[in-house]
């Protein structure tokens, strides 16, 4: 990438990381809370998580079922976040250098430069 773009790839791989990495260690949690012996965490806790696996599931459907499962997770949701990362810094790198062959002025200063 040229000086002052954002690299592609780069930046998918970093948000689809992250994201990947916040989906499986939230199922990891989700499974300790939702197979735990009964009577071992409050019932209050249990029906936050048990609402926000309903919500899980609908992207990631599978999600904290087991350890096999919540991997795949991991990985669907590493491909979603990789395509939004990269189309986010394609866009970026689109406009940046609009941006750049063009002058925008306001009240008579340059904005990006």
């Amino acid at each position: 990438s040229k000086p002052g773009q954002i690299s592609c790839l780069g930046f998918g791989v970093a948000i689809g990381f992250s994201w990947a990495t916040v989906v499986f260690s939230s199922g990891l949690i989700a499974m300790y809370v939702l197979f735990s012996p009964r009577g071992m965490i409050d019932i209050e806790v249990i029906k936050t998580v048990y609402s926000f696996w309903h919500l899980m599931n609908l992207v990631f459907p599978g999600w904290a079922a087991n350890i096999l499962w919540t991997i795949l997770s991991a990985v669907w949701a590493f491909t979603h976040a990789f395509l939004f990362g990269y189309l986010v810094a394609s866009f970026y790198n689109f406009t940046s250098a609009i941006a750049n062959k063009y002058e925008f002025k306001v009240f008579g200063y340059n904005i990006f430069k």
